[in-house]
């Protein structure tokens, strides 16, 4: 039988390599020359590996071996749990990258519509400014009218009260500016 390296031999036996290594530790003097070394590795011959055998029957070693199925099918539960969650962030995700579309739509028409409100007051208070000159302009041209009417008033109030003169008693009143050329 060839040469044999540790790790295989722990395979063998369903132990670990550490718990072999601490073994050879153990039994060192006894397999002086029948461990060799190559490249590195340790290698033990068939006389190591008897010697090796007959320690462990007189020392049973506790192997304590885990039910790789089951943790394998607890790690295939947590990883499709995992992927569940992922979907369902990543549908999350989506739904906020739309909301936040959007928001950005509704926020750039708000800007507008904020714009064209601006542009509005800008034109409502300057038509209010030419509206208001305007109202003025009315006003003053309204009080000069008004105070002509109070002078022809005035005038026709003195006329009326002036004596008649000879001719007017007898050919009338007559306007002096309607009289004929």
């Amino acid at each position: 039988m060839p040469p044999i390296s540790i790790k295989d031999y722990a395979k063998q036996k369903g132990v670990t390599y550490e718990a072999i290594r601490k073994q050879i530790s153990r039994y060192k003097n006894e397999l002086e020359g029948h461990i060799v070394v190559d490249h590195r590795r340790q290698l033990l011959d068939e006389t190591a590996v008897a010697i090796l055998d007959k320690h462990r029957e007189g020392n049973p070693v506790i192997v304590y071996q885990q039910d790789k199925d089951e943790e394998l099918q607890n790690l295939r539960d947590e990883n499709n749990n995992l992927l569940k969650q992922t979907v369902a962030l990543l549908n999350e995700n989506k739904a906020l990258i739309e909301k936040t579309g959007q928001i950005k739509l509704l926020e750039a028409d708000n800007e507008a519509k904020a714009q064209k409100l601006a542009d509005a007051e800008k034109s409502a208070q300057s038509a209010n400014l030419k509206l208001s000159e305007a109202t003025k302009a009315f006003e003053d041209k309204e009080q000069q009218l008004q105070a002509e009417i109070e002078q022809l008033r005035q005038q026709l109030e003195s006329e009326k009260q002036r004596p008649l003169t000879l001719r007017e008693r007898f050919f009338g009143r007559k306007n002096k500016n309607n009289t004929k050329k």
